[in-house]
């Protein structure tokens, strides 16, 4: 709440002293004559000091600089520090304005319809990254092992930008890279596996859940990277 500082008037009055002499005499003359008589000062208010401006600070997530995608989020960084990490179980309307504000503009939005694996959803598409915002039906909610197997959203990347955000994952990958860079991603056990891709990085909750990327078709660079994906035994 801003004060404010008021200037205090100041006034002053001069009255005539009317002096009068026994026995109903005439009145004595004003020892001070009226032309010489000082003039009362007239009243002056005290300057009102400005009032201090506000400062506003930055908007953090307008300076970010970089999409990072992570096997349970993806991290908004400015300067390589997370600023704002949006995890894939939040609700992606948030993600989406959150994305709009860093990206500074609006996706394109392509609704799609389920399969008998898969639910319904709209892909909202910022150049070469992509928010994969689902709508699972209770059922397939209720069968999940894992809250990030029924993430709120996934990501996908099929390109190095987000406007001019750079979009990296797995410790810096990204699109364009060589495959090689793979070559030293998650490990997965004997009688693990993805559905998509190949794991680049993992955490493990309530399962594995990692980052994946994919190859060209001469396998030699990177061309997609994606998150979460489950760890598991088959796929079907």
């Amino acid at each position: 709440m801003r004060g404010k500082s008021w200037g205090r008037t100041g006034i002053v009055a001069l009255a005539a002293l009317m002096l009068t002499g026994c026995g109903g005499g005439a009145p004595a003359d004003d020892p001070t004559p009226s032309a010489t008589r000082p003039a009362s000062p007239s009243a002056t208010a005290e300057p009102t000091p400005a009032e201090p401006t506000p400062t506003e600070s930055a908007d953090p997530v307008a300076e970010v600089d970089e999409i990072a995608i992570r096997p349970t989020g993806i991290e908004l960084r400015a300067g390589g520090e997370v600023v704002e990490v949006l995890d894939y179980t939040s609700p992606a309307a948030d993600a989406i304005a959150t994305l709009t504000e860093a990206i500074g503009s609006a996706p394109v939005d392509e609704p799609y319809e389920g399969g008998f694996h898969n639910p319904p959803g709209v892909l909202h598409t910022w150049g070469g990254f992509v928010l994969d915002e689902r709508f699972y039906g209770d059922e397939q909610a209720g069968s999940a092992t894992s809250p990030y197997g029924v993430p709120s959203f996934a990501v996908f990347a099929e390109g190095p930008t987000a406007g001019e955000l750079s979009v990296s994952a797995g410790q810096g990958r990204r699109i364009g890279d060589s495959a090689a860079v793979i070559d030293a991603g998650y490990p997965l056990g004997p009688d693990q596996m993805v559905c998509q891709g190949t794991p680049i990085e993992g955490v493990e909750i309530d399962g594995s859940i990692v980052t994946v990327a994919a190859y060209s078709d001469d396998g030699a660079t990177v061309t997609w990277l994606g998150a979460p994906a489950m760890v598991q035994d088959a796929c079907v």
